[in-house]
């Protein structure tokens, strides 16, 4: 249930991208005018998810979810009715504030639930079911446009009544709830979660940078994903989610790789070799695109490994950076998906702006975010102690 409630994201990122040049076409502007939608989008769904996570803290996660889905539902169905880009800007921006609410209770669920290490054991495999979502996705979203780019977002808004129902069938499991909503306890609760100090060091925050600026390669992509493939390499519409599908089958695999390697091996260890190898994936990606002009597949396998990195990297890092907090699983998992979407967003704002018709400033952009987050990386310390041996504040 968690991972189906989490997959509002990618399903409502991705179900809709193969429609993207059509919809441009319909409403008269550019391919990169409907790709600031989803740069809308993840700046609305971060926005909430602030909001969210310290708000489920105090009056319940069932509360918060019901308030997010009767957002995103109407206006999902909304969408369906605009007559210019710019309504469809504003919707999908409201349409991500439901859906920030709706999914930011989700890893604060399963910190609620079970102890850090079982924890750590749950976080891949909710991911691994989650990315079943943006697989599929560009799928449903070819074999909807048969019946117009609009039945997509009439579709989402269906997913959304499912998640409204299994939100009524599940038990609260936030602990120590005050039922009443603190606007100066949002503040002390970020400044809790920012702050909070293991061995002297300020290494939860560290997590949190190293993570966000990795997992901006996967944003990056998604924003960039209809001009690289449709226009730029000019494929059939029923091919884009094959050539799509295959990065999203690589980040699949390689969680399903963290699933099992976790059980054995420390989520640090499997963090930095993550990074290591996605730096590798995209200095050769970098060299490639610089010296010519790959073919669909050669920029395909290399895309996948960089992004499958992130199959790697993101599991583990949300083992060790939620094993630091229990009372305030909310707040945290809320400032980790804020700064996962606030600087990847910025990141494919910057792919944006120096658009120049072909490959190279997204994967530039992608280079310069992994490299920040390896430097970051650097300066975390290995854990003195397991998991489940946090040292408190």
């Amino acid at each position: 249930m968690v991972a189906a409630l989490v997959a509002i994201g990618p399903f409502t990122i991705d179900t809709y991208l193969p429609a993207m040049p059509i919809m441009a076409r319909e409403f008269g502007v550019s391919i990169e005018q409907i790709n600031f939608t989803i740069i809308t989008y993840m700046l609305g769904y971060g926005i909430a998810q602030l909001i969210g996570g310290p708000l489920s803290d105090q009056i319940g996660r069932k509360k918060v979810a019901y308030f997010g889905l009767g957002v995103y539902i109407p206006c999902t169905l909304l969408v369906t009715v605009s007559d210019t880009v710019l309504m469809v800007q504003f919707l999908r921006a409201l349409q991500a504030f439901g859906g920030g609410f709706a999914t930011v209770i989700c890893m604060a669920m399963i910190r609620d639930s079970y102890e850090p290490d079982e924890a750590a054991r749950r976080f891949p495999i909710v991911m691994m079911i989650m990315l079943i979502a943006p697989l599929v996705a560009p799928t449903i979203g070819i074999l909807l446009l048969g019946f117009g780019w609009k039945s997509i977002f009439i579709f989402l808004a269906f997913y959304g009544v499912i998640m409204l129902w299994f939100i009524f069938l599940i038990p609260e499991t936030a602990p120590d709830l005050t039922h009443k909503i603190h606007l100066q306890g949002f503040l002390d609760q970020y400044h809790e979660v920012i702050t909070r100090r293991v061995q002297g060091k300020l290494i939860p925050v560290r997590y949190i940078f190293a993570v966000s600026l990795s997992s901006a390669c996967l944003i990056v992509f998604i924003s960039n994903v209809s001009f690289l493939y449709i226009i730029n390499y000019e494929l059939d519409e029923k091919l884009f989610p094959i050539f799509f599908g295959l990065n999203i089958l690589t980040m699949m695999f390689f969680n399903a790789v963290t699933a099992r390697l976790i059980k054995t091996i420390s989520p640090y260890r499997i963090f930095r070799t993550g990074l290591l190898f996605q730096l590798i994936s995209l200095i050769v990606l970098v060299t490639v695109v610089t010296l010519t002009t790959p073919g669909v597949w050669l920029l395909t396998a290399l895309l996948s490994l960089t992004i499958g990195m992130t199959g790697l990297i993101s599991p583990s890092v949300t083992a060790l950076y939620m094993a630091h907090y229990e009372r305030l699983a909310g707040s945290a998992s809320s400032v980790l998906s804020v700064s996962i979407f606030m600087l990847g967003a910025v990141l494919a704002g910057m792919s944006q702006l120096f658009y120049d018709d072909t490959v190279r400033p997204i994967i530039y952009t992608m280079l310069f975010g992994v490299i920040l987050s390896n430097l970051i990386a650097t300066t975390i310390p290995k854990p003195k102690n397991a998991i489940t041996k946090t040292t408190p504040v």
